[in-house]
């Protein structure tokens, strides 16, 4: 296992729009200079053993999967305003404990959210209520026959978006190995 916070510097990526680490072997949390990627629009993290808060510093941020992390925490947040252009989040499979956070209701834009294999208690906040862009059984709207189409597209796009990860995260790997092999040459 790596320390995240410890194994990579980003901060000279401020032109990264994509980016995979998920379902590597990284524990801890994240190194402060993934802030510094100001163009970030797609993130997963998934599976990694993230803990501790859930970063905020990424305005352009449009899609943010995060399953499988900070397993039995409560749910934080340290900046309330930091996710206004999330479009799909993903936080299932972490094993969060509590009520599902208020801080939610300040995405007016999500589209998707994803929160299965969590602990909350209580009932799905009202806060839901005035985000039209949500619909579906759990929070009793139907969504539209329109609606159906933008989640094919949706899903259309998820499909690119994880070959597109996957094609990436290899030019990355193979960029850590060849500067690698610089340092121990």
């Amino acid at each position: 296992m790596f320390q995240l916070s410890n194994t990579f510097n980003f901060s000279g990526l401020v032109r990264l729009a994509t980016l995979d680490l998920g379902n590597n072997r990284f524990t801890g949390v994240l190194p402060p200079t993934l802030y510094d990627c100001k163009s970030l629009a797609a993130l997963r993290l998934a599976s990694i053993r993230l803990r501790d808060r859930i970063l905020t510093g990424l305005k352009k941020l449009s899609t943010l999967m995060l399953s499988k992390n900070f397993y039995y925490e409560v749910m934080n947040m340290i900046e309330p305003d930091g996710f206004r252009n999330i479009q799909v989040l993903g936080l299932g499979g972490c094993s969060f404990i509590g009520q599902i956070p208020s801080w939610l209701k300040n995405l007016m834009k999500l589209e998707a959210l994803d929160l299965p294999f969590n602990q909350f208690n209580g009932s799905i906040p009202p806060c839901f209520e005035g985000n039209s862009q949500l619909c579906g059984l759990v929070i009793q709207r139907p969504c539209s026959p329109q609606r159906n189409t933008t989640s094919t597209s949706a899903r259309a796009f998820q499909d690119f978006f994880i070959v597109y990860i996957v094609i990436v995260s290899f030019v990355i790997q193979i960029y850590f190995f060849v500067t690698f092999l610089s340092y121990v040459s």
